[in-house]
């Protein structure tokens, strides 16, 4: 059995509020009511009679606001914080314009009506374009750029009976320690490189490097088979696990930690089957986590079969289990995932469809296309350049083919193609709210030429 890899969970995005507006229109002609806003050429559009709506913030992101009529409006925030940003440039169809104070721009136009391309962009933040926006009322986060490092602390923690019992000859203890996965990390937050995080012996005393917060700090400790010399055929069986929630991490902070293993009555025999992953990605990973509603996902080791060690969930008030499977062809992309939440019982099955990896990816300095594979709710092409991220584009329906702003993507640019699947409803959701209903993604890279 290979040591352990945690998993890296798409973390999807996060409010602000608001409730002035800037009113722009670019059709050309007159308006017929003298109080109402100039909107040039919409002579057979209802006057304005008062002030525009303002429709709703998504914290996090996202669209509602039924069916578009006319009028968007469209509130920018800053992804890391939720903050209102104000002067960010807007274009819907062909009106575009400038948030106010509370981050909000409405476009208002006879031709604004049914399906819409939304650009959003800011000096300093990934440049968003969606498309395919049916929704009236649209919240675009804005990622900064370049991307500080994720906040991080540390964890160091002992585990005062981590050998006891003694081993039997030729075993030995060995421990893994990370820290609880939040599907809202900031990015890079469930990734932090780590120095540190084992022990193998007669103590163990750890140090995790972990994103802020409060946090669940897991420690896998496992018995070691040597089978006489050498390392390469030793073989790791999971016994028991210390494990503590609640844990507050600050930045630069460290936080000790004292712990016991939870003893054998505190521990479940659990089953996990990966389905059918596809066919063209040859290396497959299961992992079991607990989800628990403060702390985030508590990932266990790598595992499928029968007979795996897991907590009960007795333990964790309000805590499930979630299984996930990864399949890539040995590196990070191109990859496929698959999640399964909100499971109380312990025969785990990822017997779902998996995605297949989106295919055919061309790019240029001013169009990208893919296909896309089956099942695919929305799509996500990303670009980035040496100083970081520069467009994510986002399509909502079928649309497998765009034209790029001008003069933002450059040759030699490296970017990812994700397919996302989920339950939501892509007319109206948010990334926050129904975070939860993503259950698979599958991405690739390309280069631009």
């Amino acid at each position: 059995m290979s040591l352990l890899r945690v998993i890296r969970v798409a973390s999807i995005v996060v409010g602000g509020c608001g409730f002035s507006s800037s009113i722009v229109s670019g059709d050309g002609g007159s308006n017929p009511d003298p109080d109402a806003p100039s909107i040039p050429g919409d002579e057979n559009f209802p006057p304005i009679d008062g002030p525009l709506p303002t429709g709703t913030l998504t914290p996090g992101g996202g669209i509602t606001g039924g069916a578009i009529a006319g009028v968007v409006d469209v509130y920018v925030i800053d992804e890391l914080t939720g903050v209102a940003i104000a002067n960010a440039t807007v274009t819907v169809g062909a009106s575009s314009g400038t948030t106010d104070a509370n981050g909000l721009f409405i476009a208002h136009a006879a031709s604004i009506t049914g399906k819409q391309t939304v650009l959003a962009a800011m000096t300093s933040y990934r440049t968003e374009m969606w498309v395919g926006v049916t929704g009236s009322s649209v919240t675009i986060p804005l990622r900064p750029t370049p991307l500080a490092p994720p906040p991080s602390g540390t964890i160091t923690a002992t585990i005062t009976d981590f050998a006891t019992p003694a081993p039997p000859p030729n075993h030995y203890r060995f421990g893994f320690a990370t820290y609880s996965q939040s599907d809202l990390a900031y990015p890079g937050g469930n990734e932090l490189a780590q120095n540190g995080n084992t022990c193998f012996g007669a103590t163990c005393t750890v140090t995790v490097t972990s994103r802020t917060g409060t946090v669940a700090f897991a420690a896998a400790i496992y018995d070691v088979d040597q089978h006489g010399v050498g390392m390469q055929d030793d073989t790791f069986a999971v016994q028991t696990y210390a494990i503590a929630t609640g844990v507050a991490v600050g930045s630069a902070t460290t936080t000790n930690l004292n712990l016991t293993k939870l003893p054998d009555t505190a521990l479940n025999d659990a089953t996990l089957a990966l389905g059918s992953p596809p066919s063209v990605l040859s290396r497959v990973q299961g992992f079991i986590a607990i989800d628990v509603p403060i702390e985030g996902s508590i990932y266990l080791p790598a595992v499928v079969g029968s007979g795996i060690k897991i907590p009960k969930l007795v333990n964790y008030v309000g805590s499930s289990y979630r299984a996930t499977g990864v399949a890539n062809t040995g590196g990070n992309l191109p990859e496929s995932t698959l999640v399964h939440r909100g499971n109380i019982g312990t025969t785990l099955d990822l017997g779902g469809t998996w995605l297949g990896v989106p295919s055919a990816v061309t790019a240029t300095t001013s169009a990208i296309a893919w296909t896309a594979p089956a099942g695919t709710t929305i799509t996500r092409a990303r670009f980035a350049g040496v100083a970081g991220d520069v467009l994510e584009v986002v399509t909502f329906d079928a649309t497998a083919s765009v034209n790029l702003p001008a003069a933002l993507v450059t040759s030699g640019m490296k970017g990812t193609v994700q397919a996302v699947r989920g339950t939501f409803d892509p007319t109206s959701f948010g990334f926050v709210t129904d975070v939860a209903k993503f259950d698979a993604h599958a991405t690739v890279t390309f280069t631009v030429p």
